[in-house]
């Protein structure tokens, strides 16, 4: 990569971070999301982590892609190990991507949180009226890892695939 494409690399990126950190963050994308309906009686999950529903806002940029390099969309689940977006686009992307996630404060007092990741994407499917996007979680930037655990125990809903029968 030449010294020009690595700074409108690093030039798109920013200008992610900077759409991101505009956005007003509403006090529902703070709130848990509530479960959905359980599945069907003797459905197991393969899932190896938890995961928890968010509505926080993502972009995901990718690295020395071509024509656009920045997509924004709105996080459907997430786990310690990946996360599920929906996106207007179809863009599945066979090499590492990074995701930006706009984690709401959870309250005026705290600014949002902007994490980074290197992330791959796993699956595309079209799902109502936009993609929904499977990503794995390669790589965090120092700190966000821990942040984003923390936050996820501590703040929001666990969705659990099946429940324990009810006596």
């Amino acid at each position: 990569m030449d010294e020009t494409s690595n700074n409108e690399f690093f030039e798109e990126r920013f200008d992610a971070l900077e759409i991101l950190a505009e956005e007003v963050c509403n006090e529902t994308d703070a709130l848990p999301v509530l479960k959905p309906a359980q599945p069907a009686e003797g459905h197991t999950s393969m899932r190896q982590f938890e995961r928890y529903l968010v509505r926080w806002r993502m972009a995901i940029v990718f690295d020395g892609g071509k024509g656009k390099d920045t997509f924004h969309g709105r996080v459907n689940d997430i786990s310690a190990g990946g996360i599920s977006i929906h996106c207007d686009y179809n863009i599945f992307y066979t090499d590492i991507v990074t995701l930006l996630l706009a984690i709401p404060p959870l309250s005026i007092t705290q600014d949002k949180k902007i994490i980074e990741v290197k992330s791959r994407m796993v699956y595309t499917i079209l799902s109502k009226n936009a993609f929904r996007i499977g990503l794995k979680f390669i790589r965090f930037k120092p700190g966000d890892e821990k942040f984003l655990k923390e936050r996820l125990k501590t703040n929001h809903s666990l969705y659990r695939e099946s429940e324990p029968p009810q006596e």
